[in-house]
């Protein structure tokens, strides 16, 4: 069942133009990414993409940019990616999703 509304959402660059930034500094925490390859352009950005969170779980989110003094690295090789979709009746078919470009998603993510 769709409602029958349609949501504006604003394309990503839009979103990130305004966002806040933070630098932290000789904190200890986990960083967290993904490489996206080229063939997933339109699902999400190919490419790297990061997060952090600190040590003690009160800061962190998407990262632009980072050195690392000492780390303990794992890494995981998926072979495979699942996508669900918000299941028929719920908002999800209802929005008016942006068609953000491949330069502007460049530049929102970097």
């Amino acid at each position: 069942m769709c409602r029958g509304r349609r949501s504006h959402i604003p394309p990503l660059v839009e979103v990130t133009t305004n966002q806040p930034e933070f630098q932290f500094q000789h904190v200890t925490g986990t960083l967290v990414g993904f490489r996206f390859p080229d063939y997933v352009s339109g699902i999400n950005v190919p490419g790297y993409h990061m997060h952090f969170l600190t040590e003690d779980r009160t800061a962190g989110g998407h990262v632009l940019d980072f050195t690392i003094s000492a780390a303990e690295v794992n890494v995981d090789h998926s072979t495979s990616f699942h996508m669900m979709l918000s299941g028929e009746g719920s908002d999800f078919y209802g929005y008016d999703l942006p068609d953000d470009s491949e330069e502007g998603l460049d530049k929102a993510e970097r």
